[in-house]
């Protein structure tokens, strides 16, 4: 079963459980779907950001330069000169 049929079968069940089971008004659960849909997109900018940062440095040649920084250091962290 793909991932989206999945979840998007058990988000209604928890829903319909959140209403009958547990008796929690219906503002309450589209407030909760409301707060985890604005948590997600947050962590999702931030993960975007890190990947445009990401590929920033590999084409401007950074990610090579640190990993030569990396490699010039020895097992006693000193830094050759």
């Amino acid at each position: 079963m793909p991932a989206i049929k999945g979840m998007s079968i058990s988000s209604v069940i928890v829903i319909l459980l959140a209403i009958t089971v547990w008796g929690m008004e219906g503002q309450v659960v589209v407030s909760s779907i409301f707060q985890g849909v604005h948590k997600t997109l947050t962590i999702l900018l931030i993960l975007f950001g890190a990947l445009i940062l990401l590929n920033t440095l590999r084409n401007t040649g950074a990610v090579d330069r640190i990993n030569e920084g990396f490699q010039s250091v020895d097992f006693r962290g000193t830094v050759p000169r």
